[in-house]
């Protein structure tokens, strides 16, 4: 039945994949693709942790009280690096500060940009700067 599932997980797949490639630049193309990813990682994450869990185990079929010992130290492992990458994300995002207001670079410091305006406004605002001098 697993056999099955990873087969139909991997059919759709391609399938997906298939069918975004000519609506790539749209939005639905890249939710497409998106799903394809999702399946074809469902489809091969289940095989590849139990591989992992039997070589960690050091057995190569069924196995005892061994097995879930080394799938216990391989899941501790997993968390471990994942709180790891998430505490080195954390401190990237610390010290890469982006500069000026979050709409690119400013003059006024960290106010924020009201958006477009139109050129006229522009010229406007900067001969009511040069007359308030």
């Amino acid at each position: 039945m697993i056999a099955n599932l990873i087969g139909i997980l991997i059919v759709a797949a391609c399938l997906l994949f298939t069918l975004s490639l000519p609506i790539s630049g749209t939005g639905f193309g890249k939710t497409l693709r998106q799903w394809a990813l999702f399946c074809f990682i469902a489809a091969l994450a289940p095989s590849v942790f139990v591989g992992a869990c039997r070589q960690v185990a050091g057995t190569g079929g069924a196995g005892g009280a061994g097995e879930s010992v080394g799938c216990a130290s391989m899941l501790g492992v997993l968390v471990a690096l994942s709180l790891l990458a998430f505490v080195i994300l954390k401190v990237r995002a610390l010290f890469n500060r982006p500069n000026g207001n979050g709409y690119g670079r400013s003059d006024h410091g960290g106010q924020r940009s009201p958006g477009k305006r139109s050129v006229y406004d522009r010229e406007r605002a900067h001969r009511d700067d040069e007359f308030e001098d």
